[in-house]
């Protein structure tokens, strides 16, 4: 009894309860993306406009972690190097959200885009009015409120997952990076907007660098959120 007491109190040092704790939370959302039509959204989804581009997350069965669809972000070549993006509600958090999914990226240019925020926000989640915002960029999953923060690293071509454990009350998040037991970041990152005070949404999209650069997509599977 001892010996376990003591191991719990050490994985809680290095960092393991942050994460692991999430399956003490209610399940608030589960997306496996096998809901819909390939090309078409993933039903419950709204589409966010961003600029004025054609391209839109769609399902593809292209790429799948379980079940015959996932999520696929991408651009055409010849359209502007910023996608729209597509965005989920649930009932709102106010107190501590984990959210996880799971990415498939084909190269390390600059990709996936990731925003949660609260009912105040809507559809904003990419931009100056966001929480959280996760990137695939230089080579590694990175969070941004002022400045980038590596949370670890990917290789292309295969699944890796992120958990983002968010503490909603202090506006911050930390993100870890296939079940690491430490979070990546080396400092909690903070809401891009300290105005959000709950959480009730989470979106896609597709960002490359430039327009000459980023044109491989990048699949979403298996989102879950859970909080209260």
């Amino acid at each position: 009894m001892k010996r376990a007491l003591v191991l719990c109190v050490l994985l809680a040092a290095l960092g393991w309860a942050g994460a692991s704790a999430a399956d003490d939370l209610p399940l608030v959302l589960a997306e496996d993306f096998s809901t819909g039509e390939v090309g078409g959204l993933p039903a419950g989804w709204i589409l966010a406009t961003r600029g004025s581009t054609p391209d839109i997350p769609v399902l593809s069965d292209e790429v799948a972690r379980s079940g015959d669809m996932a999520l696929r972000l991408g651009r055409e070549p010849e359209n502007a190097h910023i996608s729209n993006a597509v965005v989920i509600s649930f009932a709102p958090l106010t107190e501590r959200a984990v959210i996880t999914f799971w990415f498939y990226a084909m190269d390390h240019d600059r990709s996936l885009v990731m925003g949660f925020a609260g009912r105040a926000q809507g559809t904003n989640l990419f931009g100056s009015s966001t929480g959280g915002f996760v990137v695939l960029r230089n080579r590694a999953v990175q969070a941004y409120d002022t400045a980038f923060h590596d949370a670890g690293s990917y290789e292309p071509g295969r699944w890796h997952k992120v958990t983002i454990d968010v503490d909603i009350q202090s506006g911050t998040y930390d993100v870890y990076v296939d079940d690491a037991r430490r979070a990546g970041n080396a400092v909690p990152v903070h809401f891009r907007n300290p105005g959000v005070t709950d959480i009730a949404a989470v979106g896609f999209g597709f960002q490359a660098a430039s327009a000459a650069q980023g044109l491989q997509p990048v699949y979403i599977d298996d989102l879950e959120v859970r909080g209260r």
